[in-house]
């Protein structure tokens, strides 16, 4: 749970967890937020964060034969979508559905 870069909680439940990939691998990203999610009794809504550039990457990557059984698929939040809805993120903070509104799933 240390190597996740931001958990978000409701008490000591996991209820989002995010990978900001901006140069990184986003394999190994992918790979960090499923050990999460498998170590969980909860399912989290997993998120990747990453230049809105890096998207063809994130698809390639979770489309790959090595991650199509995955249950609980990260969805991407490029660097471009949260700027557009900060404000929207910062007024309903506490409500997942703007994320859900501007995550792109695979």
């Amino acid at each position: 749970m240390e190597l996740i870069d931001v958990l978000w909680l409701s008490g000591t439940e996991v209820k989002c967890a995010f990978e900001v990939e901006k140069s990184t691998s986003i394999y190994s990203g992918i790979l960090r937020l499923q050990d999460l999610s498998l170590t969980l009794p909860d399912l989290p809504h997993l998120y990747l964060v990453a230049p809105d550039e890096r998207e063809r990457e994130v698809g390639a990557q979770l489309k790959r034969p090595s991650f199509a059984h995955l249950v609980n698929k990260p969805h991407l939040l490029s660097f471009g979508a949260l700027e557009e809805n900060c404000l929207h993120l910062c007024q309903f903070g506490e409500s997942r559905e703007v994320l859900r509104r501007i995550a792109r799933s695979f």
